[in-house]
């Protein structure tokens, strides 16, 4: 791959200006330059000024991590949880767009955003690894019922700001063979059948081969809908502001939304784990750019 400065990608290809970003350091200071975050409520929102235009939400629901000790299954044990990096790709999506981003400010285990807020408390769990041993366990998640106020406050957040498109930024785990994956709900619901989830898809990808080649990169990633697991189909975002809203919509007041699943050997450099690495910077930029096309187009 070659590591272009984010100068020499604007110099390259002024229309887009693309940014990568080799440090973690680089990243933050310009994030913290560039944008001005309203952090409440246990919540971090950020809204540029194209957003009234476009109306495209970046939303990372999991991107507060841990790593949660489990001593009864040995010395070294633990669990994480939350989604390396997932805050940092919704950023730079929202910033290349100058559109909007929402990132709740707490654990999945205390609250999880993705998840009803009637859920809350009663029990739900996430399957998972117990590092340094060979074991899976359920873990607890969205088990605080204190955290209520802040889940209603998120949600309401998003209301407000009544997007037109919401991108959902997730993680999975290494062992998938794709670097993205898309997920549309039940049925594709969140973008309406199964013929336009893949026509998106397509038209991604020939997007970003484009946005490589421009760059004197190539395109390696592997890219998929998925058609059942890390669907989105429990991701109460997906359900509560795309599905259930367009019921109920005007079709001109109608949202489009995916959950964008971004594997973890992209989602953190090898020399900085603080940092996606260039390929993925530029993946969830092109995706931003790719939206503002697709919901003029198709919406």
């Amino acid at each position: 791959m070659v590591d272009r400065k984010a100068s020499d990608l604007s110099q390259a290809n002024p229309k887009t200006a693309y940014l990568t970003f080799t440090t973690s350091e680089a990243l933050n200071n310009f994030l913290k330059r560039k944008t001005e975050p309203v952090v409440k409520d246990k919540q971090e929102c950020c809204v540029m000024g194209k957003f009234r235009s476009n109306r495209i939400l970046f939303t990372a629901e999991h991107a507060q991590t841990k790593k949660i000790e489990l001593p009864e299954y040995g010395k070294r044990a633990y669990a994480g949880i939350g989604d390396t990096n997932t805050d940092i790709l919704a950023k730079l999506g929202a910033y290349y767009t100058r559109s909007a981003y929402i990132i709740p400010l707490f654990l999945r285990t205390e609250a999880d955003a993705s998840r009803p807020v009637e859920d809350l408390g009663k029990g739900l769990t996430l399957f998972t690894k117990v590092f340094y041993t060979d074991k899976k366990i359920h873990l607890a998640i969205h088990t605080d019922t204190s955290f209520r106020p802040y889940l209603e406050k998120y949600h309401e957040t998003i209301e407000k700001l009544n997007p037109k498109a919401i991108m959902s930024i997730h993680g999975m785990n290494i062992k998938r063979k794709f670097d993205v994956l898309f997920g549309f709900g039940d049925d594709y619901k969140a973008i309406g059948d199964k013929k336009t989830a893949l026509e998106f898809k397509l038209g991604f990808i020939e997007h970003l081969d484009r946005v490589f080649e421009l760059l004197g990169m190539r395109n390696n990633l592997e890219i998929a809908v998925s058609t059942w697991f890390l669907a989105g189909s429990r991701n109460e975002i997906l359900a509560r502001h795309i599905i259930n809203h367009n019921k109920q919509a005007k079709k001109e007041d109608r949202r489009f939304g995916v959950q964008v699943e971004f594997n973890w050997r992209g989602r953190a450099m090898e020399a900085d784990k603080s940092i996606p690495t260039l390929p993925y910077q530029l993946t969830v930029q092109a995706l931003g750019d790719f939206i503002l096309k697709w919901t003029k187009n198709k919406m």
